[in-house]
């Protein structure tokens, strides 16, 4: 994701307790969603022309208001697309990098609110300042795990390939 406004900054997760999705649309509204080739793919042929090339990066189609899949029921907002919504969507406000990659560029008295540990493995998490959820909800930690098994636990998008291990697997047993 990238900002339209440039309000946009990535605070250590450790400094809030909790976190709740309140369906304000914020982020829908002022950020880009990127996505990844696969997803780039998947969303065109169930979805046709909802992609653009920002550069050489490929984005979800933004409005003036907002992402193309952004509408408010009873003034929440609602993604019509929500079960095939991007990865960046299903991880927000949470930017996860596996600790390897960035734990070099975190200055030392901020390690301790950045690392996060996750079945034996490490992680550097950030959220976005843009988010109104930040303090209210369910204690951040149980956000975080379930963001990180979305990032580094789950396929998203089934390959041709896995649809045919798939539907193997299911001849076979």
């Amino acid at each position: 994701m990238y900002t339209i406004k440039n309000e946009h900054k990535l605070i250590p997760w450790g400094i809030f307790l909790r976190w709740k999705c309140i369906r304000c649309g914020r982020c829908c509204s002022l950020l880009r969603v990127r996505l990844l080739e696969d997803e780039v793919k998947y969303l065109t042929e169930k979805y046709g022309d909802v992609v653009e090339y920002i550069g050489n990066e490929p984005y979800l189609k933004h409005k003036s208001d907002g992402c193309i899949f952004l509408t408010y029921e009873n003034g929440m907002a609602k993604c019509t697309i929500y079960e095939d919504r991007p990865l960046v969507c299903r991880v927000y406000p949470f930017y996860i990098r596996k600790w390897r990659d960035i734990k070099r560029d975190i200055p030392i008295e901020s390690i301790r609110d950045v690392l996060f540990r996750y079945r034996g493995r490490k992680y550097g998490v950030y959220v976005s300042n843009i988010c109104m959820g930040l303090g209210i909800g369910m204690p951040i930690e149980i956000e975080i795990r379930k963001a990180i098994r979305e990032k580094y636990f789950k396929t998203h998008i089934p390959s041709e390939k896995d649809k045919r291990i798939t539907s193997y697997s299911a001849i076979t047993t």
